[in-house]
């Protein structure tokens, strides 16, 4: 997702599904682009416009996180959408690129937030 923002250079929609919607077009999003991008808002690497706007845009933190220059905590914990507690290791983008989390991941990331 931070790379279909970064690509757009400009606000996307993201939709609910596999959809992002900016001035070049439509790309192809990964399943629960939303959630996905709600999550890079949450690092500081992606910003959302208005309220229920969908729109979202990379920050500059995000750029340079794509260019390896920038750290963000290994771990966050979040409650009500806002981000309670952080863990002190840090990724780069080399650390997670091409790292694919599973489905069961996934549907208990819920379970694990505090």
């Amino acid at each position: 997702m931070l790379e279909i923002l970064a690509k757009a250079n400009d606000w996307v929609h993201v939709q609910e599904g596999h959809g992002a919607v900016h001035g070049n077009g439509i790309s192809r999003a990964p399943y629960r682009a939303r959630a996905h991008v709600s999550r890079l808002v949450w690092f500081g690497l992606a910003e959302h416009g208005a309220p229920r706007s969908g729109l979202y845009r990379i920050t500059q933190e995000g750029r340079n996180f794509l260019a390896g220059t920038h750290v963000v905590p290994k771990i966050i914990w979040c409650k009500n959408g806002k981000v309670v507690e952080v863990d002190s290791a840090q990724v780069a983008i080399g650390n997670i690129k091409d790292v694919v989390l599973d489905k069961e991941y996934w549907d208990n990331y819920g379970a694990i937030q505090k």
